[in-house]
Formats: C-alpha cells, structure tokens, sequence
C-alpha cells in the first residue's frame, strides 16, 4: 500500500513538473530543476564490450589506469540527491563509463535516493551482482528499472560482442534477469546494433518475451576514427532491419513498450539522413554528472558543454546560472555548436535522449514512457 502511495505521488510529480518544462520552453523561463539526473558513479569495468567507447578492443587509442581508478565521491552525490529533491528531479539514473555496480558505496546511493522518493534506474552489465534478490529490494517501485547491456540472443553472440566473457556468463546474467522479474523489477534489455548482431534481432524478440522483460534497440554509437566504425551496420543492413520491422506483425503496445518506432525512427531519420534536428529542448529536462562532479549540458563531455563544478558550487546555482541559460535558448533557437553534428548527423543518436530534444519526437505516451 505504501509503495502504490508513493508511486501515485510520483507520477503526479512527474505530469506537474513536465508542464513546467513545458511552459518554460514557450516563454524562456526556467521554473524548475531537472526532470531526471544521469550521474556517472565510476570508470573501472569488468567487460570490454565491442560496442563500448572506452574500453573495447577495436578502440585506436586505450584510457589510463589513473582514467579507469576514477570515482565519484559519497559525500557528493548525498548533497546532490538531496538538492535534486527540492529542485522537482523525479528520478536519477546511475550510469558510468564503467560498471556503476562496482562502485563501493552503489547501495548507500540507491537508498539515498529512495529515501528522497525519487526512481531509480542502473544502467549495467549485471556480472557483478552477488545476490539479485538483495537489489531487487533496493528497488521496490514500478518506475525503478534495471538496463542490461546484453546485446545477444545467443551465447554465441554475446562472447563476440562481450570478447572478455563466456557462454557461461551469458547464462548467469540471464538467470540474475529472471530472479529480478521474478522479484516484480522492471528489466529493460539494451541492444545495441551492429554488423555482428544485427541479424540475431528476431531470436532477440523472442528471447525478450520468455523472460517478461522490455527491449531498448540502439543503433551502433561510434566516434568517427576511434576504430567502432568497424562494427557499425552499413546502409543495405539498415534498409534490411526496415524491412523486417515493416513485415512483422506486432500489437501497439509492444511496439510502445519497446522503442521499436523509435528504433526505426532512428534508423531512417538519422541512420539513412532523411530527417535532421531542428532544436533542443534537453536543458530543461535533463543533467549529466561526471565521475568528477562536473556538470555538463547533455551526454556529450567535451569542454564546450562544460557547466559546472560540484566539488565549487551547488547544483542549483550551476542549473539557473547564465552559461546553461544561454545554451537553452541557443539550442531552443536551432543555433547549435560544431560539436552537436554528433546529434543532428545521427551517428551519436539515441532515441532515450532524443525525446527530450526534440518535443516533435517526444510523440509517446508519457506514462509508459516514465513509468
């Protein structure tokens, strides 16, 4: 009964600050914080996912071990879980260039935000998980989700996306994903397409449904010259996976429930140029907090999308400062930075982030979408 009542008041903190947003990105006046919160705990890693900017093997240039040990602090993230609170954030999603469930204090911050009555999401590979049962009482609320990076339908696949893993690990993290739905916890399955997945996404499908989970397909995200261009789909197997959608009868609420428009809006606006973006509205949605507590405007942590220091003032003050107001507008105007080419062109898109962007993307139903 508890969980329904606090599920029920954040649904209502949702809608109502969602018209805030709204109303600020008609008149430019920004009432309020961000609706959800990335927050990258760590760098270090257990897997070396082909897909993966900092660490996997087809990568030009490797990180540091000094880059890799890097972690965000406790006491930083308490203050700023306290803050988000009283600014209207209703969720955060704890994330990382490395495995966020090998930070030490993982647990104390997932209670930090319950506490707060905010939702919470991990993005992880799930390797690391001693006991599933044990997470899934940290999260006990509809809105709290679990994205697993599997990327594979099949043992096979998942040893030449994840090279340093085994067949065996692909079973183990698939029965972590059933103790989890078994515990009633939301599990997402990302599935990130490339040259060596691509024709696997109907035993994907399939395996979605005999595990009661939601799929999240991704196209192939690369840095041009980095060395992932390798494995990225080619046009003849973007119109291929088009085709294959365009054929395959599924009810609206599958096809709702898992992004598979917004996959194929991906593919075609983006993968196939046939659309380009027109403004952003994500600087009134949604923050990114490095493992260093810099704040930065979206995804991207180039110095050009620099916003603040958290280690030398508060988020609030970095959130309605003068540098991120005049990156809203400039952004709501269509006046975008060389660097966001990376967004428009669609070789850095990702539909999770696009439909705060973009309002005319942003065409789902909100519920389901959050909840």
């Amino acid at each position: 009964m508890r969980d329904n009542l606090i599920n029920k008041k954040l649904k209502l903190k949702f809608f109502d600050s969602t018209n805030l947003r709204q109303k600020s990105i008609e008149d430019s006046i920004l009432r309020t914080g961000p609706e959800r919160v990335s927050i990258f705990l760590n760098n270090s890693c257990n897997f070396n996912c082909v897909t993966c900017w900092d660490y996997s093997p087809l990568l030009k240039k490797q990180r540091s071990k000094k880059w890799m040990a890097t972690k965000i602090k406790k006491e930083l993230i308490f203050h700023l879980l306290d803050e988000l609170v009283n600014l209207g954030c209703v969720g955060v999603i704890f994330t990382g260039y490395g495995e966020p469930l090998l930070h030490p204090n993982i647990n104390s911050f997932i209670k930090r935000a319950k506490k707060n009555y905010m939702s919470v999401g991990i993005t992880t590979n799930l390797s690391s998980v001693k006991d599933p049962c044990e997470l899934a009482d940290c999260l006990t609320l509809p809105m709290d989700s679990i994205f697993v990076h599997l990327s594979a339908a099949t043992p096979k696949t998942y040893v030449r996306m994840h090279p340093n893993q085994s067949k065996k690990d692909f079973y183990k993290i698939l029965n972590n994903i059933k103790i989890l739905v078994s515990r009633l916890v939301s599990v997402k399955l990302i599935y990130i397409v490339t040259k060596l997945n691509y024709k696997e996404i109907p035993k994907m499908i399939k395996l979605n449904k005999d595990l009661k989970t939601k799929l999240h397909f991704e196209l192939m995200d690369f840095h041009l010259n980095s060395g992932l261009n390798k494995i990225s789909l080619e046009k003849k197997s973007k119109k291929e996976i088009i085709t294959y959608f365009s054929g395959l009868r599924m009810q609206e609420k599958f096809r709702a429930e898992n992004n598979i428009k917004d996959f194929l809006d991906q593919l075609i606006y983006s993968g196939l140029g046939f659309k380009k973006l027109e403004r952003c509205c994500i600087g009134y949605f949604w923050s990114v907090i490095n493992e260093l507590g810099h704040v930065y405007y979206c995804c991207d942590s180039k110095k050009n999308f620099f916003m603040g220091d958290l280690n030398k003032k508060s988020f609030k003050d970095i959130w309605f400062s003068q540098r991120y107001q005049q990156f809203r507008t400039r952004f709501l105007e269509g006046k975008f930075l060389k660097d966001c080419q990376q967004c428009i062109n669609g070789k850095g898109t990702n539909f999770k982030t696009r439909a705060y962007i973009n309002p005319e993307i942003r065409n789902f139903d909100a519920e389901k979408a959050a909840f």
